[in-house]
């Protein structure tokens, strides 16, 4: 999956294939099971050093988000947060992030977002504006579990493209248990 983003965009046509990478350093964890984004070591240019921000502030987000779901949960308290380089150039800095908690209430949650970020200007990538006209039939925000602001798009085309490679990639109990809700 971490490789899906780079691989669309590659296959777009959105982005030259490069053999140069980012150099990047990994900070301190927040907490147990809750690793920090990693940063882009030694930042050349303003925009970079805007997607370290971005990186700090959202670690800074995860550790108000801990803080609080720990007060709620007391002894039931349950967090873990992996991330995963998606792409570390060329054009484009991408970071996928898994996670779950238990913050007491009638069950856990979880989810995954993808943070995108244009090494050229330090925004993060607005898909609406990059993608083909034709794989985009809307556009949204909504809240990761953290509080994140995150854009979305509503593609109909990418969704088929999706499911048929999960359905591919998975394995015998993933398709027993998730073909059904991917396809």
């Amino acid at each position: 999956m971490a490789n899906t983003i780079a691989t669309l965009a590659l296959a777009l046509g959105l982005i030259a294939p490069s053999a140069h990478a980012l150099t990047l350093t990994q900070p301190p964890p927040l907490a147990k099971a809750i690793p920090a984004l990693p940063r882009i070591a030694a930042p050349a240019t303003p925009a970079i050093a805007r997607i370290n921000t971005a990186l700090a502030k959202e670690d800074a987000s995860w550790r108000a988000f801990i803080k609080d779901c720990r007060s709620q949960a007391g002894a039931d308290f349950d967090m873990e947060r992996s991330n995963q380089v998606a792409m570390a150039g060329p054009g484009y800095f991408a970071v996928t992030i898994g996670y779950s908690y238990d913050c007491g209430g009638a069950h856990p949650d979880g989810g995954a977002i993808a943070l995108v970020y244009d090494l050229n200007t330090g925004a993060p990538v607005n898909w609406a504006r990059l993608l083909p006209k034709s794989l985009v039939d809307a556009v949204s925000t909504d809240s990761a579990g953290d509080g994140t602001t995150i854009g979305l798009i509503a593609s109909k085309t990418l969704q088929k493209i999706y499911a048929r490679e999960a359905l591919a990639a998975g394995d015998a109990d993933f398709k027993a248990n998730c073909a059904d809700t991917v396809g």
